[in-house]
């Protein structure tokens, strides 16, 4: 029996590993563009075959047979010529490691994936609640920066009135009778966790919720019938949480995320760039019947963004909207059992 290694010897080995991967032959750290906070984990995000995987493509994209050429044919199995074969490759991409366009065909290209690529599959599977909790809060603040620079383009062009110019994909609130409809117009649904909640943790909103249609990418979710995608929905809607998608056509919906305002990427985003109303982008604003309104608060206490207030005690109260803090995400109508409350289209 070999005898156990000491926690010295284990802190020695992990730090050869980091030193390996970080600053050795693989040059992992400079290739997939990983910040500083990374550098001391690194060898959680990335194994031996990643390392050897993102060598080869370190000077651009290749085809994946010229991969496999490399490296002893795609069925090779590895083996010393450094484990770059389909299986390999396949597994990096479903990891977010690379990024293979065109799925299996054999002219598909594979392209290095950047480190928040990873990071955006990494939290949601592997080992985010493995490292220190003040590890993590470098690396939440990085991926939300990350997320702030790809979007500031697409929405200094909203502000101008301007279509989107750089193929960023547009983000919309709809209402929970929308996502349902969303919901019902796909063909095949997934659901994900929560890469916003997984990474901030600042609430305790539901995770597993946010869904996927039609095609699942990266193998990164798990298919679910139809009716469970719209319980799913409605445990959402129960929780407070807000709705948002890339389309507001039932049919051609590729996701549907379910939003706080505590850790949304999105919402915390748009408050950086000064852009509330426009990223997601604000499609209606609430409007209450005074008539109808027996004053229970509870639209008060669901609204994600604090633009209800109820002024006065008891029946004497009145509701009041802050317009320009309604984002028209319909929670606040969901709740009210009285009806009293509906959403106009802006």
């Amino acid at each position: 029996m070999q005898p156990k290694a000491t926690a010295e010897e284990n802190g020695a080995a992990g730090a050869a590993r980091i030193a390996a991967i970080a600053t050795g032959p693989g040059r992992v750290a400079a290739i997939v563009d990983a910040p500083e906070s990374a550098l001391p984990w690194l060898d959680r995000f990335y194994d031996e075959d990643d390392a050897a995987l993102l060598e080869a493509l370190a000077e651009g994209r290749q085809p994946i047979s010229a991969l496999a050429r490399g490296s002893g044919g795609a069925d090779s199995g590895g083996g010393e010529s450094g484990g770059l074969d389909a299986a390999t490759v396949r597994r990096a991409h479903r990891r977010a490691v690379v990024t293979i366009t065109e799925g299996d065909h054999p002219d598909s290209t594979v392209e290095v994936a950047s480190f928040w690529d990873r990071f955006g599959y990494w939290i949601l599977f592997e080992g985010w609640r493995d490292i220190p909790v003040e590890a993590r809060e470098p690396l939440a603040e990085g991926f939300l920066q990350h997320y702030v620079d790809e979007i500031a383009l697409a929405v200094a062009d909203l502000k101008t009135g301007r279509p989107i110019s750089d193929g960023t994909t547009p983000y919309h609130y709809v209402l929970y009778r929308e996502a349902q409809e969303l919901a019902r117009g796909s063909r095949r649904a997934f659901v994900r966790p929560c890469p916003c909640r997984r990474t901030f943790q600042r609430c305790d909103a539901p995770v597993d919720v946010c869904l996927w249609f039609d095609e699942d990418e990266r193998e990164a979710g798990w298919e679910i019938s139809g009716e469970r995608a719209l319980e799913l929905l409605a445990e959402a809607d129960r929780a407070a949480l807000t709705f948002t998608s890339d389309t507001t056509v039932p049919g051609s919906a590729s996701w549907i995320c379910c939003c706080c305002s505590d850790c949304c990427l999105p919402i915390l985003a748009a408050e950086r760039l000064d852009a509330a109303a426009l990223w997601p982008r604000r499609r209606h604003v609430m409007s209450v019947d005074h008539e109808r309104c027996t004053r229970c608060r509870v639209c008060v206490k669901r609204c994600p963004f604090d633009a209800l207030t109820m002024d006065g005690k008891g029946k004497d109260g009145v509701l009041r909207l802050d317009a320009a803090a309604c984002r028209g995400c319909g929670v606040c109508e969901t709740g009210c059992k009285e009806g009293a409350i509906a959403m106009v289209a802006l």
